[in-house]
């Protein structure tokens, strides 16, 4: 938050920050969302003027500062920010994965595609990505086990989610650019799903919590 200009701190030095709940009427939208994918959710831009906001329509996002007990409101907002975007964009490239598998299929029975070679990359890739997902998974669980038994999750588990969640990204990444060569040419028509989901894949991936230098931000 700034006040006339200057930036305002909390009382240990880091930033104030506060999120408000702002009318649709209170705000001027600016239809600023370009991106290749994610159309349907644009994160398109906006700005207030002047609007006085009441105190039941600003918090923090601080689990410190959490007035509900529930382990779900003591959970730290980095990891649970993490985890929601990788289940979303690891189920995009499940979904990928799932439509060429059926390409290559209707390919082969039609004689257009080589059956063995391409079968086997796929059901490789499909292997490592469920591995992956599950390991992600059972991670996220033990530190929500955590969290509920001892009252706060251990640096080490709140690491290991942010460990887990980029490399399943970075995987989901390698395995979708892996196959994308082999689609032909319904992979780039547009209208197609497979190629929706290419580019929502590609343009979620993007959110900077889950770059591949936001590993040494987080360390």
């Amino acid at each position: 938050m700034h006040e006339q200009g200057q930036p305002l701190y909390n009382p240990d030095g880091t930033p104030l920050i506060q999120a408000f709940l702002l009318k649709k009427e209170e705000v001027i939208l600016h239809t600023t969302w370009q991106a290749m994918g994610m159309k349907a959710t644009g994160s398109h831009s906006f700005e207030a003027r002047s609007i006085p906001v009441s105190q039941n329509r600003y918090f923090s996002i601080s689990t410190e500062e959490a007035t509900i007990t529930n382990s779900l409101y003591q959970y730290p907002f980095l990891q649970l920010a993490q985890t929601t975007l990788v289940v979303t964009i690891s189920g995009m490239a499940v979904r990928f994965l799932d439509l060429f598998t059926s390409l290559q299929e209707q390919k082969i029975k039609s004689n257009t595609g080589k059956a063995d070679s391409i079968l086997e990359v796929i059901n490789t890739t499909k292997a490592q990505l469920q591995t992956s997902r599950k390991g992600f998974y059972d991670t996220v669980w033990l530190s929500w086990k955590a969290l509920q038994g001892e009252g706060v999750s251990t640096d080490l588990a709140l690491k290991a989610i942010s460990d887990s969640s980029l490399s399943l990204v970075q995987l989901c990444r390698c395995s979708i650019n892996l196959l994308f060569p082999y689609g032909g040419l319904e992979v780039v028509k547009a209208e197609s799903e497979i190629n929706r989901v290419w580019r929502n894949f590609h343009t979620a991936s993007q959110h900077v919590l889950l770059k591949p230098e936001a590993q040494q931000a987080i360390l």
